[in-house]
């Protein structure tokens, strides 16, 4: 027997539906937004304080073959859609999952989505298999430098998205192109995010993290099902093991990246 719902209900999940589209992409725009400011034109910067630190290294060639003091047009725009973009798509898939378990109040939410940035995002910049950080002195404040840069993408991710909740415009037409945006997104994000996660050698496996994000997904997905048939109220009425699943799988998400950014910064200094 087929159940066909009432128009008013069909109407209400519409209407739920076009939100979630909205939000999922506020989410990965914020990401991207943040990504390209700081993992963007900020690496240019730091990048350029690593050359005046170090004259004598001025024309060696780093890690992803560009050379020490050498500013080109070419080598900034690589930052830019490489590790700005790319790099601020993946932060903002992360954030879309993430962000329905830390605290809603602004001051701690930007604390947390910094600190969370720190310990599951540093690994892709602080590896002590990369000769950047044994060419470039001192290592300890490149280390810093890097990691900061990577907090900062955090708290500026959660930043946008509370001013781009306001600033987006909504409504049918506008909640259908956000969607489609936001799979694009997706279908390019996700396969790196899961190289990384699960992939990524280094001193310690990152596939922990992995499985602790997908439970992190589950019942954030689980939370969007729930407002999607019933909004305000299927968010209320979750029970208990939902949000210890959420919160839960944050905190082991971000014990784990720590665990890992530990380690690396251990070994490079």
């Amino acid at each position: 027997m087929t159940i066909t719902p009432r128009p008013d209900q069909a109407q209400a999940e519409l209407h739920h539906l076009y939100v979630l589209m909205r939000d999922i992409f506020r989410g990965g725009l914020a990401g991207t937004l943040a990504g390209v400011l700081f993992l963007g034109f900020g690496s240019r910067v730091v990048m350029r304080i690593s050359a005046l630190l170090n004259p004598e290294a001025r024309g060696v060639l780093t890690e992803n073959e560009n050379v020490v003091g050498e500013i080109t047009l070419g080598g900034t725009l690589e930052l830019i859609i490489f590790i700005g973009i790319a790099g601020g798509l993946l932060v903002g898939t992360v954030w879309v999952i993430v962000r329905d378990w830390l605290p809603r109040d602004p001051p701690r939410r930007l604390l947390f989505a910094g600190l969370l940035a720190v310990f599951t995002g540093s690994a892709a910049v602080v590896d002590a298999e990369n000769r950047d950080f044994q060419i470039l002195d001192p290592p300890a404040l490149h280390v810093a430098m890097f990691v900061l840069l990577v907090g900062l993408t955090g708290i500026a991710t959660a930043g946008f998205d509370g001013l781009l909740e306001q600033r987006l415009p909504s409504g049918q037409s506008a909640s259908v192109v956000f969607g489609g945006l936001a799979g694009l997104g997706l279908v390019f994000a996700l396969p790196f995010l899961g190289v990384f996660l699960f992939f990524d050698a280094g001193r310690l496996p990152t596939w922990p993290g992995g499985l602790a994000l997908i439970a992190v997904a589950v019942a954030t997905i689980t939370g969007w099902a729930g407002y999607y048939a019933d909004g305000e109220a299927g968010l209320a009425s979750r029970p208990a093991w939902h949000r210890r699943l959420g919160v839960g799988g944050v905190a082991l998400f971000g014990l784990l990246g720590a665990a890992r950014l530990a380690s690396e910064i251990e070994a490079i200094l």
